[in-house]
């Protein structure tokens, strides 16, 4: 698994740094179109609702004490509730 993680890390990179070249545009292309397909704007509803988690996240009294103490927040938090 790492192996393959790595070989498609690196095509990535090389993609990205080579955009413009017609042979890697076509190497690309399906993965685009496979992108186009599963991925779509987010309505309005959906905007809503992230707007209000990200406020119920704001709010909770664990992030506020981190923001008090001016210290980096955790890499990882648990919200349970």
């Amino acid at each position: 698994m790492p192996l393959i993680a790595g070989i498609a890390i690196e095509f990535e990179r090389l993609s990205g740094r080579n955009a413009g070249r017609p042979v890697v545009k076509r190497l690309v292309w399906p993965g685009l179109q496979f992108q186009r397909l599963t991925t779509r704007e987010p309505d309005l509803e959906m905007c809503a609702t992230a707007i209000a988690a990200l406020e119920h996240v704001r709010d909770d009294e664990t992030v506020r004490a981190l923001e008090r103490a001016e210290q980096p927040a955790p890499v990882e938090m648990a919200f349970i509730q």
